[in-house]
């Protein structure tokens, strides 16, 4: 059986590997590469230890997953691969299920391909609800990885001049899993005109998750030392922070505020 259940009708064959073609539905499009030489230096001693899963495209296949070990299997030199062989029926939806969870598990797929799958899985089932069932992922892991598409309107109507940025706004999305209470600390953050008050407000929601906008707002009251960290960019950082500042009318200090808690809670520093 395939993973997840999703596909039970399956073959399994040697294919060569002049056969098959990376599939549009893979979602992983970025950091392809990344530690293939060990992948290669595995399989070249203890073979391969998986099957990759494709689909029927005519008189060719598609690699549904297993993109890196089709990589590493023709950097080595074979000529063919083992592969399960899905049903030609697999439809767009599970078959995007099948690779983001398959990749997940694997090696963590990179933000970008976090957003475009999961863009990708609202457009069709119409729902951040939907798209988190179907991952077995929480709502607010749905919305991280949306980033502001996956802000309900509720909370995206405070997002004006004076108002709340768009960061402030995917953290609070992200972070509170009461859709009531996240419009309470909206409602309350818009009219705070200091920055650092703002930012201590986000921290305790980070620190008090399932709490009411009241305990949240207690915390942070709490809340007395800030400290602040300066670094230097590269040049080359430096412009893409300007471009990105610009694309999202965001001051570049919040930008870069928001990428640093956001790896910290990916990376399980942050709790």
């Amino acid at each position: 059986m395939a993973p997840n259940g999703i596909c039970s009708e399956t073959e399994y064959k040697l294919i060569p590997l002049v056969d098959i073609d990376i599939s549009d539905l893979n979602v992983r499009r970025r950091e392809i590469t990344a530690d293939l030489d060990e992948l290669v230096a595995s399989m070249k001693t203890y073979g391969l230890l998986q099957p990759i899963s494709v689909v029927p495209k005519g008189d060719r296949f598609g690699i549904i997953i297993g993109q890196r070990r089709y990589l590493a299997a023709k950097h080595l030199g074979w000529h063919d691969i083992p592969a399960l062989v899905l049903p030609k029926s697999l439809d767009a939806t599970k078959a995007i299920i099948l690779s983001f969870s398959e990749n997940i598990q694997r090696r963590d797929l990179s933000a970008r391909d976090k957003a475009e799958a999961c863009s990708s899985l609202m457009n069709i089932l119409g729902s951040v609800k939907g798209v988190a069932r179907s991952l077995g992922i929480s709502q607010q892991t749905v919305r991280k990885w949306l980033g502001y598409a996956g802000v309900p309107d509720t909370i995206k109507a405070f997002v004006r001049p004076k108002g709340l940025t768009v960061p402030q706004a995917i953290r609070i999305a992200s972070t509170i899993s009461d859709e009531e209470t996240a419009v309470a600390v909206a409602t309350r953050l818009a009219d705070e005109p200091a920055k650092e008050n703002r930012e201590r407000v986000l921290d305790s929601a980070s620190q008090l998750p399932g709490r009411s906008a009241n305990a949240i707002f207690r915390r942070a009251k709490e809340q007395k030392v800030v400290r602040q960290i300066q670094f230097v960019l590269a040049e080359s950082s430096a412009r893409a922070m300007n471009d990105a500042s610009q694309d999202k009318e965001t001051p570049p200090n919040d930008l870069a505020k928001a990428a640093t808690i956001t790896w910290l809670e990916e990376n399980r520093y942050l709790r």
